[in-house]
């Protein structure tokens, strides 16, 4: 080592019980959650600051979970009410899905920058310690972790959790592998709108994919394709947006008729099918996205994060083995049922079965052992 240069210490102590790399739904829900229950907290957050993030919408199903989870009071401001759906998937006509039959009631469009932020402030007025930074590595001696940060500072605890999703910050560390079932991806554009005459979303299949579009609070719409992103079509829409747009018939009229403002600013979300060859070890667990990862079709992804927030939880305050091995248990049961009603969604659109989208959704019911 040169003159002046030396390895990070360890504390006697370690400054956190729990650090949760993450500051989205799933990592701030557990960090709040885990403070509450008396533990000394640290949640990372990388900072990137968005104008937009997908994943906006939250069915009636969840409800039930925000409510226990203390979040239903971050719905009252900026959200909006979703009171059904409308589609168009293995039929020519467009189907209506009414929530008031349901037992839960309405879903909710969400502003997820507006939410993820209370989510985070809720976190700290519980007694989270945040630091807005990127982790920069992970290293584990005995049973503490130390966690260097980009600005140079570093923190240390006994437990880490993984809720950075799609980046698998502490995974890839630790050399944990995924299995991916498709190539699934979302170009999506969102448009300024001076209506906003019907607040359901509205699923419409295509050939090679399908369309996704509903109202948002601020006076926005976001409208959605998805499909593989090998196949041509992605590619041709994510040259052409409105002019493949133009080409559907539910949602481009849903557009017309929320009088949409100019071209839309178009961005691509990958939306990809996952589950992490592991969710759990010593001092370490997967929550949310890094963990599993859901087809947005089944709107799914957002609020089972919450659930494996809270299940996550129980199972480090537990502290032993049998409940971490619990938690993975959950884990794979959840997507394994997740994989059969996905496979019961696709297997709804028989138009197109000899084309490419449609064949591949029929081949991955099953789960895969990661590469």
């Amino acid at each position: 080592m040169g003159a002046g240069s030396h390895e990070p210490t360890f504390m006697t102590e370690p400054m956190f019980q729990v650090a949760v790399i993450g500051g989205g739904p799933a990592g701030a829900v557990a960090a709040r959650l885990l403070a509450t229950a008396g533990m000394q907290v640290a949640l990372i957050e990388r900072g990137r600051k968005r104008s937009f993030k997908a994943g906006e919408t939250l069915p009636p199903v969840a409800n039930p979970v925000l409510r226990r989870l203390g979040l239903w009071s971050l719905l009252t401001e900026g959200h909006m009410r979703c009171p059904g759906n409308r589609s168009a998937f293995g039929s020519e006509a467009l189907v209506d899905l009414d929530f008031i039959r349901s037992a839960n009631g309405a879903g909710w469009h969400l502003d997820r920058i507006k939410f993820e932020t209370a989510l985070q402030k809720q976190a700290i007025e519980s007694g989270v310690n945040f630091h807005r930074n990127a982790l920069v590595g992970l290293k584990r001696e005995g049973t503490v972790w130390d966690i260097p940060l980009a600005d140079g500072s570093h923190l240390t605890a006994n437990f880490v959790i993984d809720a950075s999703g799609g980046a698998r910050a502490v995974l890839r560390r630790l050399n944990v592998a995924e299995a991916r079932y498709d190539q699934l991806a979302a170009c999506v554009g969102i448009y300024q709108c001076d209506v906003q005459q019907d607040h359901r979303t509205i699923v419409e299949a295509t050939q090679d994919g399908w369309w996704y579009s509903a109202g948002l609070p601020k006076g926005q719409r976001a409208v959605m394709y998805f499909s593989d992103t090998d196949l041509e079509s992605y590619g041709q829409v994510r040259k052409s947006f409105d002019v493949e747009l133009s080409k559907t018939r539910f949602v481009c009229r849903e557009v017309q008729r929320s009088n949409a403002l100019g071209a839309p600013d178009i961005f691509v979300e990958p939306a990809y099918s996952a589950h992490a060859a592991q969710v759990a070890g010593p001092g370490w667990l997967a929550l949310g996205d890094a963990a599993m990862r859901f087809d947005p079709l089944s709107s799914q992804g957002l609020w089972t994060s919450f659930l494996g927030a809270e299940k996550a939880v129980s199972a480090i305050l537990d502290g032993s083995e049998s409940t971490l091995r619990g938690y993975a248990g959950w884990c794979t049961e959840t997507f394994r049922s997740y994989l059969s009603e996905r496979s019961k969604y696709y297997e709804m659109e028989l138009r197109w079965p000899h084309l490419e989208f449609w064949q591949r959704r029929r081949l991955t019911s099953q789960l895969r052992r990661p590469a």
